[in-house]
């Protein structure tokens, strides 16, 4: 982690190098670098990378973690619980860096995503959770699936996952109806870099892949490996640090909403009543018109 610590910073530099360069002198930045330069913004990546390098390397040491230990249910002794703290605060640091970009920036970035890339950018996030709780080094496999709550449902559970979804879809239009009338402008932007950036996903086929791609991984890593050990709260928090990609919008409202209603479902069911609510929400959003 020391390592990963000192890669971040290494990045920061070249950000700031580069922020740097176009300030003082552009004329040296090739055409299609200074273009790019212009889109990402790179003084705020680069200073958001550099607070989340230091504070990852902070979270090594035992008496910040001892103090976090304080507000935060983790265990301030474990070389687990060091190592998930201190890759928390580098997703923090990445999203929040990437957040000045706003919902254009960010598409002008990333461009329309296939359903490949969407999978694939995934799939790391589900390997992170179950690498997190010690699968095949702490733990066997029935005994990772166990602690990330990955149990079966009875068709009473079923029955309220599948509600939960239809509330939160119910949730996410009203949300939409107020914020298109109180901020038209914000929410027209949002609206069409994010059918832009999903254009790809234009097929019900597609979409049952992408709904059930980010229902699976997400909730592995937040809600089965995460909330056990930093709570409903914290965890919340970082599912919606990690959907700041768009930008500080009237979005984030919503989506640490579904944090919550999502973490509740974890104390009260398992993470398989959250993957399947996820899933059911993203597929409807998809599936709706614009």
């Amino acid at each position: 982690m020391g390592l990963v610590g000192l890669g971040v910073l290494g990045l920061a530099l070249i950000y700031l190098f580069l922020a740097a360069t176009q300030s003082l002198a552009p004329e040296t930045l090739p055409p299609d670098l200074a273009k790019d330069l212009a889109d990402l913004h790179p003084l705020g990546v680069g200073v958001g990378l550099l607070v989340g390098g230091v504070l990852s390397w902070l979270a090594l040491l035992a008496p910040v973690r001892r103090a976090v230990a304080r507000v935060v249910p983790i265990r301030p002794d474990s070389v687990a619980n060091a190592v998930a703290l201190a890759l928390l605060v580098l997703l923090w640091s990445q999203s929040v860096a990437l957040s000045g970009l706003g919902p254009q920036g960010f598409l002008d970035l990333a461009g329309p995503v296939s359903v490949g890339q969407v999978v694939l950018a995934e799939v790391p996030l589900a390997v992170l959770g179950m690498a997190g709780v010690g699968l095949f080094t702490r733990r066997s496999l029935a005994e990772t699936w166990q602690r990330l709550g990955l149990g079966g449902l009875n068709w009473r559970q079923v029955g309220l996952s599948v509600a939960g979804a239809l509330g939160l879809v119910a949730c996410e239009v009203a949300f939409n109806w107020v914020a298109s009338r109180i901020a038209p402008q914000a929410f027209d932007e949002l609206n069409r870099a994010t059918n832009a950036l999903y254009g790809g996903v234009n097929t019900v086929t597609a979409a049952v892949v992408v709904a059930l791609a980010s229902g699976v991984a997400e909730e592995i890593l937040f809600r089965g490996a995460l909330q056990p050990r930093f709570g409903l709260v914290p965890t919340a928090l970082s599912f919606g640090v990690v959907h700041l990609q768009y930008g500080v919008t009237w979005a984030l409202v919503s989506v640490g909403l579904i944090g919550l209603v999502l973490g509740l479902y974890r104390q009260r069911m398992n993470t398989t009543a959250c993957i399947l609510v996820h899933g059911l929400y993203n597929l409807a959003i998809f599936l709706l018109p614009s």
